[in-house]
């Protein structure tokens, strides 16, 4: 009787011990980012994060790797929309602040930077529209006489080099939220020398 009993403890700490550690892997590898393109910073409790992309009518794509969303930028045409959407899933019980950038936005050749644009400057959190402000107002003239627009990604950049979508915004608790943006290749490019692809090294989260 006493070893059945005894038995049946270890059978019971030993199904325990299992049950924290399978909880404990879960929150820990839902802390871990998904892609290699998403940067994501929290300093407390667990998020996750997905990145989607669709180019024009295509269907949308997971982001799984920094190749995936290469293949999709390079060589675009002009007119070519890029539809982003960040999903956002927080399992914390405190409500946390969120900031969103693209992180060193960079370029082969003529700077490409100046004829996408971010699709009528906003940001779409949740079913908040954020109107970001151009560091410069109106049109510039690029190469070959082309109008630059203001809301080309270039005119959005900061000293670092970093376009900021999201600012300072709240996350809820428990939250699941999708970030949306557009980025578009002008339809008016008609100067040859913009052509190459545009390089996003990161889309970085950091929320805390």
């Amino acid at each position: 009787m006493l070893r059945r009993k005894l038995y049946s403890l270890g059978f019971l700490i030993s199904t325990f011990v299992l049950l924290v550690g399978t909880v404990y892997a879960w929150f820990s590898l839902a802390k871990e980012t998904p892609t290699d393109v998403l940067e994501l910073n929290v300093k407390s409790d667990v998020v996750e994060s997905f990145l989607f992309v669709k180019k024009n009518d295509e269907a949308e794509i997971f982001i799984q790797n920094s190749s995936d969303l290469v293949a999709l930028l390079q060589m675009g045409v002009p007119s070519d929309n890029y539809r982003f959407r960040v999903l956002i899933k927080s399992y914390s019980s405190d409500s946390k602040t969120i900031n969103v950038m693209l992180k060193n936005m960079t370029y082969l050749g003529t700077d490409i930077r100046d004829v996408y644009l971010l699709k009528d400057s906003k940001v779409y959190f949740g079913a908040e529209v954020i109107t970001l402000t151009p560091n410069v107002p109106g049109t510039a003239i690029g190469y070959d006489n082309q109008i630059l627009k203001e809301n080309r990604l270039k005119n959005f950049l900061n000293v670092s080099n970093n376009v900021v979508l999201v600012n300072n915004k709240t996350l809820q608790p428990n939250q699941t939220l999708d970030i949306i943006f557009d980025i578009t290749f002008d339809v008016d490019t008609h100067s040859s020398a913009y052509a190459g692809s545009l390089d996003i090294e990161k889309l970085s989260i950091d929320i805390g």
